[in-house]
């Protein structure tokens, strides 16, 4: 709730892993590599290829954007809006960048249903 309260943002890495045979999905820290635009230190998982270093040109942009102006989009993203509870968009990151909204909603209605909330 801070996040929205503050307007900030959020994305979603969508990028397979390379490794396993895409088996993994986009899995937990995949964007580490990404986002500081060294894709090619781990080429095994993310690919190393043209698509992998345009990916990480966008990612890290984001991050350097956000560093300089408190906003992560740029010219190489769709308009990217401020994080709300009413539609809790997210920027995908993948092959073509997209805003989705509520991309966690069904793991986040899973569990308010288990715990009661």
């Amino acid at each position: 709730m801070e996040r929205a309260k503050a307007g900030g943002t959020r994305h979603s890495p969508e990028r397979r892993v390379r490794a396993l045979g895409g088996r993994q999905g986009a899995m937990h820290a995949i964007d580490v590599p990404f986002v500081f635009d060294n894709v090619h230190l781990a080429a095994h998982v993310t690919g190393g290829e043209p698509a992998a270093v345009r990916l990480a040109a966008r990612m890290s942009d984001a991050r350097i954007a956000s560093a300089w102006t408190g906003r992560p989009g740029h010219a190489d993203l769709p308009a990217w809006p401020a994080y709300s509870l009413v539609d809790r968009p997210a920027m995908a990151f993948d092959a073509v960048c997209r805003v989705v909204p509520d991309p966690d909603r069904p793991v986040r209605e899973a569990i308010a249903e288990i715990i009661g909330t």
